[in-house]
């Protein structure tokens, strides 16, 4: 059995959740094909890595809203034009990945040729584009998208409890939820009783970082001992900066992390702070900052997104509304927390992480689904 698994915003073994699918199949003996972006420094060509067949596409990236819609017509031709090879492959299942929510024409092309179709939808893409200034506009057409996307699957996952709510209540599909991979989730944190708060992640402009920084200074007007690091890039990163130059806000900005730099840099912390505001985008994400966060038994300060609040719950310091001053007052309760106040939340988030988004679990629940789709 052989299953295929497109994803066109990140390359593996970059994607963690498509990476994490792919060895996790191919450790219950099936065959994989991932047909993925040839960026971050991968040419395009077919290659193998760990076991893993991956084929590495010259697709586009657009900027801008005429640039995004180019880039969707693009790539979506590129990979209609693969499915020859997938064919020759002799693929059984096949995976599409979101975003874009563009690839429906090749799952319908792929159930003509009786191969069975299974959606992953790792972001709400119609909620994305409305929280992007001037890509409202493009919210109906996503949403169509979305919807032939979902009627031309045999199956959907997705990966978290919200969009499986929304995915029921708006097409009665019943979505299976798979939680996604954290980096490394063996390794167990020990608090401190310091006040080193870190962020991680996109610098985008739904991350509410600003927000951050304003609740940062008012938490240091009131004469409370707290740094913050903040570990990421994007496009507002030099916004960012700026900003906390205004405030005359000393945090420390250390660029892109990842593989044992980002492990030390969690190992550093005292807690994580998640500063995304309310919006329906940031309401329905598993955001990977929480479960990297949770399966290290580390602190979490953050506000009551609601699927947030389905993974880490009250174990976390949560946020008394959304106001700059609610998110300074939840640091000022985190940094006046005893260390036996931080070990019993650890460890309460630890066990939420065990019972309900471990890695071992997950991939169980997602090779018996592929599997099941294929025989």
């Amino acid at each position: 059995m052989r299953h295929a698994i497109v994803v066109l915003n990140l390359p593996v073994p970059d994607d963690r959740r498509v990476w994490a699918q792919a060895c996790a199949l191919r450790d219950a003996g099936v065959d994989v094909t991932v047909l993925c972006p040839s960026m971050r420094g991968h040419a395009p060509g077919t290659r193998t890595l760990d076991g893993i067949e991956i084929r590495y596409l010259r697709t586009l990236e657009g900027k801008g809203l005429a640039g995004v819609v180019a880039e969707g017509v693009w790539n979506t031709l590129l990979v209609l034009a693969q499915l020859p090879f997938l064919l020759r492959r002799r693929v059984r299942t096949l995976q599409v990945c979101n975003p874009p929510d563009t690839l429906f024409p090749l799952l319908a092309l792929a159930r003509l040729a009786r191969i069975r179709t299974l959606y992953d939808q790792h972001d709400l893409s119609p909620a994305m584009a409305s929280a992007r200034p001037g890509f409202e506009r493009l919210r109906p057409l996503l949403e169509l998208c979305e919807r032939l996307t979902v009627r031309a699957a045999n199956r959907v996952i997705t990966t978290s409890v919200e969009q499986q709510r929304r995915l029921r209540d708006r097409y009665g599909v019943d979505a299976r939820v798979i939680r996604s991979a954290p980096l490394r989730g063996d390794h167990r944190h020990v608090p401190g009783t310091g006040a080193l708060l870190g962020y991680v992640g996109v610098v985008g402009e739904q991350e509410g970082l600003e927000e951050l920084l304003d609740a940062v200074a008012i938490v240091r007007k009131r004469h409370v001992d707290l740094d913050v690091a903040i570990a990421g890039d994007g496009p507002y990163l030099d916004e960012a900066r700026a900003h906390a130059a205004r405030l005359g806000v000393d945090v420390t900005f250390t660029g892109w992390l990842s593989g044992d730099d980002l492990e030390a840099f969690f190992e550093g912390l005292d807690a994580v702070v998640v500063s995304d505001p309310e919006s329906e985008y940031n309401h329905h994400c598993a955001m990977n900052k929480v479960i990297e966060a949770m399966a290290r038994g580390l602190p979490i300060v953050m506000r009551p997104l609601r699927e947030n609040l389905n993974l880490a719950g009250s174990d976390a310091f949560v946020t008394d509304g959304w106001s700059i001053d609610a998110f300074a007052d939840a640091i000022v309760a985190f940094a006046a927390s005893t260390r036996d106040e931080r070990v019993r939340r650890g460890n309460a988030l630890r066990a939420r992480y065990e019972a309900h988004v471990e890695w071992g679990e997950q991939s169980a629940r997602y090779v018996e689904t592929v599997t099941a789709l294929g025989w």
